[in-house]
């Protein structure tokens, strides 16, 4: 097909022919020639589009591959990370227990010490106690424990003497309630 750009050598107005003979119609070929530009951008974009959705979907595989590979990675490094806080947790809580059990032991020793020196001054407290009430109860003549077992040893070394005295004389011994008036 051609077209005439108007630039007729002879100077004559003629229409341009096609191979066949027939006047062409610059409308429809116009026509034709948009529908193919279209038909031809719209395959161009079409696959433009293909190409970016097939790139976008090897992007997101490749992205899942690599976030797979490297979450484990990612949570072994978490694990390692968690494991050394625990670690140091585990020992900044032992130094803690220490330091507590050691204050307590010490807390223990002081209760100890004060402990005994509570019982000797309360010894001597006693002590100072008894000599004071000892010598109250001399000073009013009222005997006191020592006064009573000597009295009683007293008692004692004189029933052995009688008793001593009625083996010489064959006296009989007993109570006076045991005769029997004859």
């Amino acid at each position: 097909m051609t077209i005439d750009s108007g630039n007729n050598k002879s100077g004559d107005n003629q229409a341009n022919t096609t191979d066949s003979g027939k006047k062409p119609d610059i409308k429809s070929e116009l026509n034709g020639v948009i529908e193919k530009i279209s038909t031809l951008a719209e395959n161009q974009v079409t696959d433009k589009v293909k190409e970016s959705a097939n790139q976008i979907w090897l992007a997101g595989l490749g992205a899942y591959s690599k976030a797979e590979k490297e979450g484990t990675k990612l949570f072994d490094a978490l694990v390692r990370d968690g494991e050394r806080l625990e670690n140091k947790t585990r020992d900044f809580v032992d130094r803690q227990i220490n330091v507590a059990k050691d204050q307590v032991e010490a807390a223990k020793d002081k209760v100890d010490e004060v402990r005994a020196k509570a019982t000797g001054s309360w010894g001597k407290v006693e002590k100072a106690f008894d000599q004071r009430v000892s010598n109250a109860l001399h000073r009013l003549d009222i005997p006191t424990k020592l006064d009573f077992d000597d009295v009683s040893d007293r008692i004692d070394a004189l029933g052995e003497q009688i008793r001593s005295l009625a083996d010489r004389r064959k006296l009989p011994l007993g109570n006076p309630s045991d005769k029997t008036d004859q």
